[in-house]
């Protein structure tokens, strides 16, 4: 097993230097950081900023994972094209092109490099009232051979690419495509050979650039015998997020290509919390997900596709209620997604499709209920 420092780190001191042993390879990484500048220009205004690098080794199961074989299917997306439908209309695609049985292999890889990060961010703190503070933070992280392992649809899907010459034959993505697909011989003029086998170990992704823009604001109103009110809320948008596979590859825009990132851009949630007393208090959470790209929009990686589009916003609400018969005792009821709502209705999902929905994003569990006792031992 290689000596190692913990899986993740980040400079707690101005600077630090860590090196460990990967089977022969010696890999080292300093990082350091500026601290926190504040500075408070009045007292109910405080501005901050900070700078900093950080690392995360790859874990043991990245580096040393032995080569594993598995069954799957995936749409060959390249003949289908080549027979006339593209990747919205793949359900009609005839088989066994529409799901293809690939014998499936994927690895560890023991020459993986840290995944290294700058990040730097500024923003403000302002309280003009003793029972209100909002804050407002701008940030940036710039990550570095993250690891990844690309999955199969992503193969078929940059095969069909390199096949159209929506990507250039000769660059990196394609080239990976080639080494890691294997199909058979063809038997059908104008067709690609059957895939066979899809070959998928870890691999450092070159760059991923992410600015977002955070913000919340928390408010206190006693009511008197009735105990107090606590409101709080709070935002976050995704301003650019960017990666790039391989240096010499294009730089991806996530926010504009929906095939490879349907993350929300933005979310927001919010909470009244009622606290008649020491013994009791009830809040109501509210999550928004903000919008984020249908089937068609995320297969075609075109907008302007037809029946391409967005999703709008997913809404939960949750609430709660604790009691404390004494000072150590809490006893509570969770209930999540008190409406039972479901995630929005896809129509551009096909009929064959097994889930119609985006379960990366989505989930369709529906109403949950908890009781819980939380019991504090020791001194209060």
């Amino acid at each position: 097993m290689p000596a190692r420092p913990s899986d993740c780190r980040r400079s707690r001191s101005p600077a630090r230097y860590d090196s460990y042993k990967v089977l022969d390879q010696t890999v080292s990484h300093g990082t350091y950081r500026s601290g926190r500048w504040n500075h408070r220009p009045f007292q109910s205004l405080l501005l901050r900023a900070r700078y900093g690098t950080a690392f995360k080794v790859p874990t043991l199961s990245d580096e040393f994972q032995g080569l594993s074989g598995f069954y799957d299917f995936v749409p060959d997306f390249a003949n289908c094209a080549r027979l006339g439908f593209g990747p919205a209309d793949i359900g009609n695609c005839p088989a066994p092109y529409d799901n293809t049985q690939y014998f499936g292999q994927q690895s560890g890889n023991p020459k993986l490099q840290p995944i290294t990060a700058k990040v730097w961010s500024y923003g403000f703190v302002w309280a003009p009232l003793g029972n209100l503070s909002v804050n407002v933070d701008y940030l940036h992280w710039d990550i570095s051979n993250e690891v990844n392992t690309q999955s199969a649809l992503t193969l078929s899907t940059n095969d069909y690419l390199c096949d159209i010459g929506t990507l250039d034959a000769n660059s990196p993505t394609c080239q990976e495509v080639r080494e890691r697909i294997t199909r058979g011989a063809s038997t059908t003029p104008g067709l690609l050979g059957q895939i066979q086998t899809i070959y998928t170990p870890k691999v450092n992704v070159s760059n991923e650039q992410v600015n977002a823009i955070s913000a919340a604001a928390s408010y206190v109103q006693d009511i008197g015998a009735w105990g107090r009110l606590t409101f709080a809320v709070s935002y976050s948008d995704v301003l650019k997020h960017t990666r790039r596979a391989f240096p010499e590859d294009p730089v991806l825009d996530l926010l504009r290509s929906p095939f490879f990132s349907t993350d929300f851009k933005s979310k927001a949630n919010g909470s009244i919390t009622w606290t008649p007393n020491e013994q009791w208090a009830g809040t109501v959470y509210v999550n928004r997900y903000g919008r984020s790209p249908n089937n068609v929009a995320a297969t075609t990686n075109d907008y302007s596709a037809p029946s391409a589009g967005k999703l709008p916003a997913w809404i939960l609400y949750n609430a709660s209620v604790t009691y404390k018969p004494t000072t150590k005792l809490g006893l509570s009821l969770l209930v999540n997604n008190v409406f039972n709502k479901m995630p929005p209705l896809d129509r551009s999902y096909p009929g064959t499709s097994g889930s119609p929905y985006n379960d990366q994003n989505y989930n369709v569990n529906g109403r949950a209920m908890y009781l819980e006792a939380k019991y504090k031992f020791g001194a209060n």
